[in-house]
């Protein structure tokens, strides 16, 4: 989950309370990895529509705006070879 601290430090963690959804995990885990919007929603069975509000509310409750801010916090706190469990049961990550 993301979890926001303050305005100025963000913490990510796959377990307690977060502000941020499983699906919206799955669905900014796989834009930070590089999938395009298109993509995310082809893998997830989403609308490119649904992929994008996620994103957004994401961002919002956060407080970042793109997805760079959130590659940024993923690289911050040592999460890059973090993996949702739904992405994992499903087998999209190659490397």
């Amino acid at each position: 989950m993301l979890k926001s601290l303050n305005n100025d430090n963000y913490q990510i963690t796959s377990a307690g309370i977060g502000l941020v959804t499983e699906k919206e995990l799955e669905v900014v885990w796989l834009l930070i990895h590089g999938y395009s919007p298109k993509e995310v929603s082809r893998i997830l069975n989403l609308s490119t529509r649904t992929v994008n509000h996620s994103v957004h509310s994401v961002f919002d409750k956060i407080d970042i705006h793109n997805i760079a801010q959130l590659r940024a916090i993923y690289v911050d706190q040592d999460m890059d070879n973090f993996i949702p469990a739904a992405i994992l049961k499903m087998g999209v990550y190659n490397l």
